[in-house]
């Protein structure tokens, strides 16, 4: 390999001090094969490529280098006949390849690539040998300008000039590989000038400035969609569909998570300033597919079961691709034809699932332009900024333009405030700043015990002395499928004592909004529709791809509160969308809630939600079950904590969770021994879950809950199993990994902490 890697160097160094080299390489290359015509001519291309990529290989470990190799042999395979293959293979040293090389070896990765069948030979009429970087341009021009037909000829992407270096990239037969690297040829000066002034459609005496380089027409017909250039932005389009689905199924195996460190990846995003000459788009598209898509997270493998973000369906690739190219900015009609009606019919599809008006009713208001069912947002923190701001403006009419202060002050109240559980996602908080209610007047309530939903008891208390106090209390906010422990608050009692103390009720139904597609799960949703605004995210339990959300109004003229009009959009009397929004130019993402409900409808999503919540409770049935885990928090939906705890702690540490609770108030030493306990847990869980993601074979996330023991802040584990592909097999894997670092970080922990521990401590945990 040390010689192969010694071979390289010398056929790609580039820059002025070895261009010497670099042209004896090339021209040796062109003379070994010149005259061997039952070889294809772009035989040295793939010479210099696979001698490129042996560079990676030098330096990967064993593993890495006989994926690397695999790749090799895959790209050249797929372009080659069998014979050309062979040489191109030996005159790199990788002979040991050419066993897979044969049709007849069933096994081979060549039969495996290709279905069985071998490739065939490639049309090579249009291809060209490179021109020799010392031949005199007088002598050499015919053959240079045949070189450039031919590369239009045969598809090489059009280079985007640099000083005295060309990119060439093979677009052969119609077909890209995916291993293709650009192959850089040193030009002298007056062949650059020849070949700028060729592309260009003019005389060029000099070598150009950068700043002419990129020329208008170059890049107009080189990257603009056009006749003459659609079936390149086909073959990119293919190229890029075929990188995506290799990505999603991850066929090579990657980890979930990258062996990436942070500070490597500083180190491969060095640049401080944007490019000057362009890298082109071979250039580009192999540093997002090596670098960008190589050290992405694999959200889709069912094996990630950590977060809300996951797997989507293959055709949500054709809904993004469809708005990308129509580009519809849906603030104001004139840029948004077709795309406002089908974000007004999609809203309304939604607004009834949640608040279930009649027929009539929707038929009257779908396209009105004095209603608005609701927006369209970036997601749920949009969503809960929009509904508090329509409640704020709602309530203090002259907020929006004289401030809040002074219409605080005009009402006699003392204070501004939201109410919500400990529960409520984080965007709460943001908003109540972005507001100018600040984040201190949020006022979180405690939640039961193990159930994680708010108690309405403490509720209540809490509202009567607000109101003693001559606070307003803008909002009451219930949470249906909190973001850490997936609990649904006691939403019919929340909208009884909303109403009795005539306050704003706004329901965050990111994650759980879904439910209501499912006969079997809705229930857990009752009393959402007295709701004045509620949230939903598409990007979570809807399956779309990031980003979609929506706020619903149960008054279809809620939103005035926030109508705005402009000179040249948005218009008074206009059906422009951005009149009643917060934000202003948006993307045309309704399109894929829209396409994704036309493709699925209502019992699709139904079966993907209910089995959704069916793994969630399967993983908790297998945590309750399993000697080495706890379960710290009911399983209502989908997502469920728990941690690790040694086998011989469970049946005590259960007893202790009953215990140590507010209402009975256990004595110290109980106390102490619980505060002990969660600290050596709470390392241990955290070392767990860190070493798990590095393993990479499976992921869940982490958290902390301060209702698992009273008072005591507790490290859990998190899981939201919602991939369709993840099954119950899985799971079980997913607990046996953590079972074994669990236990392997807990005897190394427990030697140093046990000395520590509170008197009487083995004491309390033997008691039955």
């Amino acid at each position: 390999m040390g010689s192969a890697r010694h071979r390289a160097q010398e056929v790609l160094e580039e820059g002025d001090h070895d261009e010497r080299g670099q042209a004896r390489a090339v021209d040796g290359v062109e003379k070994k094969h010149a005259s061997r015509s039952q070889h294809p001519p772009d035989l040295a291309h793939h010479v210099f490529h696979v001698r490129d990529v042996l560079q990676d290989i030098e330096a990967c470990d064993d593993i890495e280098r006989a994926a690397l190799e695999r790749e090799v042999f895959g790209a050249c395979r797929e372009v080659l006949n069998r014979e050309s293959f062979r040489k191109c293979v030996a005159s790199c040293h990788l002979e040991r390849l050419l066993g897979n090389v044969d049709a007849g070896d069933k096994a081979s990765p060549a039969r495996e690539r290709f279905g069985g069948k071998p490739p065939t030979a490639p049309d090579i009429e249009n291809v060209h040998t490179l021109p020799r970087r010392d031949e005199p341009l007088g002598k050499g021009e015919p053959r240079f300008t045949q070189l450039l037909k031919g590369c239009e000829g045969a598809g090489f992407v059009p280079p985007l000039v640099r000083p005295r270096v060309v990119l060439l990239q093979v677009i052969h037969c119609g077909t890209f590989c995916r291993s293709h690297h650009p192959r850089r040829v040193r030009l002298c000066p007056q062949e650059h000038g020849a070949l700028v002034g060729m592309i260009s459609k003019k005389k060029v005496d000099s070598v150009p400035q950068l700043g002419n380089l990129a020329n208008f027409d170059t890049l107009r017909t080189k990257y603009f969609l056009s006749q003459d250039n659609e079936q390149e932005c086909a073959r990119w389009l293919q190229l890029a569909l075929r990188e995506a689905a290799a990505f999603v199924q991850n066929s090579d195996g990657h980890k979930i998570h990258s062996d990436v460190t942070l500070p490597h990846l500083e180190k491969l995003f060095p640049e401080t300033s944007m490019p000057d000459a362009g890298d082109d788009l071979p250039d580009t598209f192999r540093k997002a597919v090596d670098v960008v898509m190589r050290h992405s997270v694999r959200v889709a493998s069912p094996y990630y079961v950590g977060h809300m973000s996951g797997v989507t369906p293959y055709f949500s690739l054709i809904a993004d691709l469809l708005i990308c190219a129509l580009n519809q900015n849906v603030v104001k009609i004139e840029t948004a034809l077709s795309a406002s009606f089908v974000e007004g019919q999609t809203l309304a599809w939604l607004h009834r699932l949640v608040y279930g008006q009649s027929e009539a009713f929707y038929r009257k208001t779908l396209h009105a332009p004095e209603s608005a069912f609701g927006n369209v947002t970036s997601g749920g923190t949009m969503g809960n900024l929009t509904a508090l701001a329509v409640a704020r403006n709602l309530r203090f009419p002259e907020a929006p333009r004289k401030g809040l202060a002074g219409a605080l002050a005009a009402s006699g109240h003392t204070r501004l405030v939201l109410v919500a559980s400990r529960r409520v996602h984080y965007s709460v908080r943001k908003a109540a700043s972005i507001l100018g209610i600040g984040e201190d007047n949020v006022v979180e309530i405690p939640v039961q015990p193990f159930e994680n939903r708010i108690d309405v008891g403490a509720l209540e208390s809490t509202l009567d002395s607000l109101k003693a106090e001559g606070a307003c209390v803008l909002a009451l906010i219930g949470v249906a499928g909190s973001t850490e422990t997936g609990g649904v608050d006691d939403l019919l009692a929340l909208a009884r004592l909303a109403k009795t103390h005539n306050t704003w009720f706004h329901v965050d139904a990111a994650w759980g909004g879904p439910l209501l597609l499912s006969r079997t799960h809705s229930p857990l949703l009752r009393g959402i529709e007295a709701a004045d605004s509620v949230v939903m995210d598409g990007h979570k339990l809807f399956y779309l791809p990031m980003s979609h959300g929506c706020v619903l109004f149960r008054d279809v003229h809620a939103l005035d509160a926030l109508r705005h009009t402009a000179r040249y959009i948005i218009r008074t009397g206009s059906v422009d969308l951005g009149r009643t929004s917060l934000e202003g130019s948006r993307r045309f993402d309704s399109f894929k809630m829209w396409f994704f409900l036309r493709v699925l409808g209502r019992r699709g999503f139904e079966a993907l939600v209910d089995n959704a919540v069916s793994l969630g409770h399967a993983y908790g049935r297998l945590v309750e079950k399993h000697p080495s885990f706890q379960l710290t928090s009911r399983v209502s939906t989908n997502i469920l904590t728990y941690r690790y705890v040694p086998p011989e702690w469970k049946a005590a540490l259960e007893r202790l969770r009953m215990e140590a609770c507010p209402k009975n108030a256990p004595p110290p030493n109980v106390q102490a021994a619980v505060a002990f306990v969660t600290s050596v847990l709470n390392d241990v869980n955290v070392e767990l879950q860190k070493r798990q993601r590095q393993a990479g074979r499976s992921f869940v996330s982490r958290t902390t809950l301060e209702s698992v023991y009273a008072g005591t802040d507790t490290v859990v584990l998190r899981a939201v199993p919602f991939n369709p592909l993840t099954t119950e097999a899985m799971l079980v894997e997913i607990l046996a990994e953590q079972e074994t670092l669990g236990r392997d970080v807990f005897r190394k922990r427990w030697k140093k902490l046990r000395m520590n521990a509170p008197e009487g401590f083995e004491t309390i945990l033997a008691e039955q």
